[in-house]
């Protein structure tokens, strides 16, 4: 059996054996009469298990054939078969010829030569590789052949010829008598039947009578100079020069296969063995130089030896160079280069590749570079890439080995395969820059910054190619535009969070850090990217990356916004936050103008559900007071346990309340209706009238909430001496009025039920509907003579009157409206619209519009509550034409009395009829032109 491995051709791969590189090919040569039945009448070809298929073939064909299902023979026009059988003639050939050189395998050459396909195949395919082995066969040397000389030879079978037996004996004759037979004899000198003969005497005498020549005189058959096929030695060299420079003198031609034979022949004798002329060369001592850098590369061409020829061998130059030796320098150089050229075509081993770059650089020493050469050696794909065998021109070197397969992964460059070559390739930098090889790593990193985009496998994404990334835009500058906005939008940064995009990661920041984590925010992974990430700050901020305060707090807010609005902000998240303000309290606090909706967001959930962090009320045993019977805004510790009440002091800083002064206003807002009697407590009222007084203290026009007041009108909670009332039903007794009332007269309020003196609350119980005497005797006398001094007149035109509102600070407003009464404080004037003063006993109009306006004018600072008592009184009084009888009766219906002092105080500016007669004579009737008065109001407060 002969086994022989080839390649897989390209143009024969099939989709089925894609993984299989290389074909087995076994030939089987049987002996006896298994040769004879062999291929004729039994099976010819195996795919590891027998076909069918009889193939007329002296011999078994075994290969990995593609068969069809039924195995019966294989399939013939299959590219993968065919490629098979293309290799059949020459696994043939070399098998017949390893048969035809040993001795040892058959007992006679005639055995080795049935072996020969000579009858024709059933299968035209087949008859192909009949017709190859023929032509191959005819060409080789294969064919045995004597001399006599006892060594065998092998010729092609075109220049054998057969002798015939007589002529064959005759020669054996000879040679068994001493004979020989290799000529030579005749040319020496000798003795014979005791008569001796010098040197050249017969071969002279053959020469005249014969007409034979003298080899160098003879003109060369178109045959193969047999001899050539051997080693020479020094003689035989020297003559055969000899020979070939007489020939070339005579202008005579030399026949092409006597030429081609001595120029393939391996009769020169080299440092390495004999060569033929075509592999050897003759260089000088820069040409043996060159030679020595690269002579793995020309392995099968060696150096001449010139100490086994003597001086003689110089003499003949001009015909070793006919005969394809090579001399010198240039010669040597045309040589290696012209391998180089044949190698460039396909990828060349590390080996020669360093070879290349060490001629390269010794070239370029000599300033003796072939920039023709060159140009073809930047186009020949010989270069080992990552993307396989490449021309060197536009590859990529990258000077950093960690970055390869960082840009291997976002990129599609061509760069060179470092481990393929090692460490060395980094000595060459200049020589593969001459071929055209990127080595600058700045130009490097614009080309794959022009190129990048990370796989949509994004897990594949290491650390180094993002790394890789930043500096691309750090070296490349501006160039980096496109880059940017290629990768800012995808999930390429390792975070606490996985993998996010640049627009929603954060750097880690010693002072926001704990708030980022706390709200969940993707941070990058610093042990993930190592201390190198810090160098790319600037970076990590051009592709979207919050690293800067400003844009940390930005994406804070942007986040906590989020969070907040969608009701996704846990419980868990929340006491992260405020344990991050625990910690940071100081940084945090002072930089919170950049997250002011920490502030403004509604994010606590409270009892009311979820508030901004200055409306809840953070609860404490003072709410306990109020808290059964007022609605408050609590923060739910349920939903978020008693570990909220860790975080006081942070909630506080927020701006949640936790004192009662600052929760007041909730408290009134927090009634939403009457105080059941079950709820009622000294203490709770206590607690109402305390939130009440902080109200009133702060606001400018002292009014209360409308809510509030409908529903503490209604409820009974204040303890009197007939039992709890409403504050309507109620009276603050003043110890002043013991002359003229006793306590137990009225129901006053029950003062030794609570425990602070309940006088201090007196404004509070009288905005509430308590009645108290708060206004002083000299104050009330003021008020009425105020009144008494006011100058009446009359208008013919509507009065107009505008207001000047301010709502916010800084902001004015203007407001017009017609009224039918104005009181104009600054001229002490009380001014009516004619023609409702005409119709006033049956204008409502007129008469609400008087008693409103004398109320306010005699009372600005009381609470809007008293004024509307007084104003309501006024029109009662003004329907009934204030007649003495009518308002008697109006008082005792409205449980009012009048003071002695002030009924005095009525008696003695009201004394005579002549002082009515006065006071009606200061009523002046002349007529005004339009009156559009302006005053300032502030919020509900008109101020004079």
């Amino acid at each position: 059996m002969w086994r022989q491995v080839f390649p897989v051709k390209t143009e024969n791969r099939v989709s089925s054996r894609l993984d299989v590189d290389q074909w087995t090919v076994t030939l089987a040569f049987p002996f006896g009469n298994r040769l004879r039945s062999r291929g004729t009448s039994s099976v010819g070809v195996f795919a590891f298990l027998p076909t069918t298929m009889v193939t007329n073939f002296p011999f078994v064909i075994q290969a990995d054939f593609i068969l069809p299902s039924s195995r019966e023979s294989i399939l013939l026009d299959n590219l993968w078969n065919l490629g098979i059988l293309e290799c059949v003639p020459t696994t043939f050939l070399n098998a017949f010829q390893a048969c035809v050189k040993s001795d040892s395998l058959f007992s006679s050459m005639a055995q080795v030569f049935e072996f020969f396909p000579t009858y024709a195949s059933s299968y035209p395919e087949l008859n192909k590789v009949k017709d190859s082995i023929k032509n191959r066969l005819d060409s080789s040397k294969i064919v045995p052949y004597e001399v006599y000389n006892g060594k065998k030879y092998l010729t092609e079978p075109k220049q054998v010829v057969r002798i015939l037996p007589s002529f064959r004996l005759l020669l054996s004759k000879s040679v068994k008598e001493g004979a020989s037979l290799d000529g030579d004899v005749y040319a020496k000198s000798g003795s014979f039947l005791g008569e001796f003969t010098p040197e050249k005497v017969v071969l002279d005498f053959i020469c005249l009578y014969t007409k034979a020549m003298n080899l160098p005189e003879l003109t060369p058959p178109n045959v193969e100079l047999e001899i050539a096929s051997s080693p020479l030695l020094m003689e035989q060299v020297i003559m055969l020069l000899h020979w070939i420079r007489l020939l070339r003198a005579r202008g005579l031609w030399i026949p092409v296969k006597f030429k081609a034979s001595i120029q393939d022949g391996k009769w020169v004798k080299t440092y390495t063995g004999y060569k033929s002329p075509r592999q050897s060369i003759l260089p000088d001592e820069t040409g043996k130089s060159m030679f020595d850098l690269v002579k793995h590369v020309l392995n099968d061409v060696s150096i001449i030896e010139e100490e086994f020829y003597g001086d003689k061998i110089s003499t003949y130059q001009d015909e070793l160079r006919f005969l394809g030796v090579g001399f010198g320098f240039d010669d040597v150089q045309k040589l290696v280069t012209d391998r180089f050229v044949s190698l460039s075509s396909t990828g060349i081993s590390k080996e020669q590749a360093f070879s290349l770059l060490t001629l390269i650089s010794f070239l370029k020493m000599k300033k003796r570079i072939d920039q023709g050469w060159l140009q073809v050696m930047k186009k020949g794909k010989w270069l080992k890439t990552h993307q396989g065998y490449n021309a060197p021109e536009g590859v990529i070197l990258l000077p950093y080995k960690v970055e390869t397969p960082s840009c291997l992964t976002t990129t599609d460059l061509r760069l060179v395969d470092e481990a393929y070559y090692g460490c060395q390739l980094g000595s060459f930098l200049s020589e593969l820059k001459m071929l055209g090889v990127i080595t600058d790593h700045a130009e490097s990193l614009r080309l794959i910054a022009q190129k990048a985009s990370f796989p949509p496998n994004l897990p594949s994404v290491t650390a180094g190619c993002g790394l890789l990334m930043l500096k691309c835009i750090k070296l490349s500058d501006t160039s980096a535009t496109g880059l940017i906005e290629r990768i800012k939008g995808q999930s390429w940064l390792k975070t606490n969070f996985g993998f996010k995009s640049p627009t929603k990661t954060a750097y880690p920041n010693s002072v926001w850090g704990s708030l980022v984590r706390a709200l969940h925010f993707p941070t990058i992974d610093e042990l993930y990217y190592g201390d190198e990430l810090s160098q790319y700050l600037s970076e990590l901020s051009a592709v979207g990356v919050a690293v800067d305060t400003a844009s940390i707090t930005e994406k804070i807010a942007a986040k906590f916004k989020i969070i907040s609005s969608s009701s996704k902000l846990g419980h868990d998240m929340v006491l992260s936050m405020l344990k991050c303000f625990k910690e940071e309290r100081q940084t945090l606090f002072s930089g919170c103008s950049e997250v002011r909706c920490l502030f403004t967001e509604k994010w606590l959930k409270t009892r009311h559900g979820y508030k901004a962090p200055n409306q809840p009320i953070i609860f404490s045993t003072n709410w306990g007071a109020v808290s059964p019977f007022v609605d408050l805004p609590l923060i739910n510790d349920v939903f978020y346990s008693i570990f909220i009440y860790k975080y006081k002091d942070e909630l506080q800083m927020l701006g949640a309340i936790t004192d009662f002064e600052g929760g007041a206003g909730l408290v009134l807002e927090g009634l939403k209706s009457p105080i059941e009697p079950e709820f009622i407590t000294t203490t709770g009222t206590m607690a109402l009238l305390k939130c009440l007084k902080s109200v009133m203290s702060k606001s400018l026009d002292k009014s209360l909430p409308d809510n509030f007041l409908e529903n503490i009108a209604k409820s009974k909670f204040l303890k009197t001496t007939n039992g709890y009332l409403v504050p309507k039903e109620c009276v603050l007794f003043d110890s002043t009025w013991e002359s003229i009332l006793n306590q137990t007269d009225v129901p006053s309020i029950d003062v030794k039920c609570y425990e602070l003196n309940i006088s201090v609350y007196t404004e509070q119980l009288k905005a509430i509907g308590v009645k108290t005497d708060s206004m002083e005797q000299k104050k009330r006398q003021q008020t009425v003579t105020t009144l008494l001094n006011l100058s009446l007149y009359k208008s013919d035109q509507p009065i107009k009157v505008t207001y000047l509102l301010t709502p916010y600070p800084n902001e004015i407003v203007k407001a017009e409206t017609k009224k039918m009464v104005f009181w104009d404080k600054n001229s002490k004037q009380l001014i009516v619209d004619e023609s409702g003063y005409e119709n006033r006993r049956s204008s409502i109009e007129f008469a609400s519009c008087f008693a409103q306006e004398i109320s306010e004018g005699l009372l600005p600072e009381e609470r809007a509550y008293v004024v509307s008592n007084l104003s309501r009184i006024i029109h009662m009084g003004f329907v009934y034409e204030f007649k003495d009888d009518s308002v008697d009766y109006l008082l005792v219906r409205e449980n009012l009395k009048m003071l002695n002092e002030d009924n005095e105080f009525l008696g003695s500016t009201f004394l005579a009829t002549k002082q009515y007669g006065k006071r009606a004579a200061r009523v002046k009737s002349e007529k005004m032109s339009p009156f559009t008065p302006s005053c300032k109001k502030s919020c509900r407060r008109l101020l004079p």
